[in-house]
């Protein structure tokens, strides 16, 4: 009797022995599709751990700084969808980094022996939200076509709507706009890395009515 392959079983197993994470990778893919991955694809894949802690993910910055990393970051299902309807879903899972910050206005004033300068405004920026991740194709034309598809919806010029549990929750980021896609050389005929430069779109009534 042949020996079953649980994918789930093998990448668990490596990350438990501190194996890197690649060769885990590598190890799925060389039993169901016959080769491994290129190597540094996906971008310092980050697996989803079972029943993760929300508070450690999107609280806890100790957590992020354990695992190398400077930024809040994920591995989760991301859905996008155009004002027209038509909905992409990313074949895999991609690392979705995000960065929020404060803009802030400031006045040099003379302050005497104080230092320092006069904080009149404070305002939210928009959160700055990297997409990355790999399209993996079972031949060189079904690769051409996913990315052309992405391309597409990168060059649509309009807000997207985001579906992502993290993204929705964590940040209050129900709408993007992507301002940049890039597709950098990948290693294999049928796969091609990605990266995503995006902002969060918050709806504002520009115009008031005036009574």
């Amino acid at each position: 009797m042949a020996h079953s392959f649980d994918p789930i079983q093998t990448v668990n197993t490596r990350i438990a022995g501190n194996d890197d994470v690649s060769l885990a990778l590598n190890e799925l893919g060389l039993h169901p599709l016959g080769y491994a991955l290129p190597p540094g694809v996906p971008f310092n894949y980050v697996p989803t751990v079972e029943k993760p802690s929300r508070s450690a993910q999107l609280n806890d910055t100790n957590v992020w700084n354990e695992k190398g990393m400077s930024v809040p970051r994920c591995q989760a299902p991301l859905t996008l969808r155009t004002a027209s309807g038509y909905r992409y879903d990313f074949p895999l899972d991609p690392i979705i980094t995000a960065n929020s910050k404060n803009v802030i206005t400031r006045r040099y004033v003379a302050k005497g022996s104080l230092r320092g300068t006069v904080k009149e405004s404070w305002s939210q920026d928009d959160v700055e939200i990297t997409i990355a991740g790999v399209l993996i194709g079972n031949d060189a034309e079904e690769l051409n076509g996913m990315v052309q598809e992405l391309a597409d919806l990168c060059e649509s010029g309009e807000a997207l709507e985001v579906t992502n549990e993290w993204l929705n929750e964590g940040f209050r980021v129900c709408h993007l706009v992507i301002e940049s896609c890039s597709f950098p050389h990948t290693k294999g005929l049928t796969n091609q890395s990605y990266s995503l430069k995006c902002y969060s779109d918050d709806s504002i009534n520009v115009l008031e009515e005036i009574q």
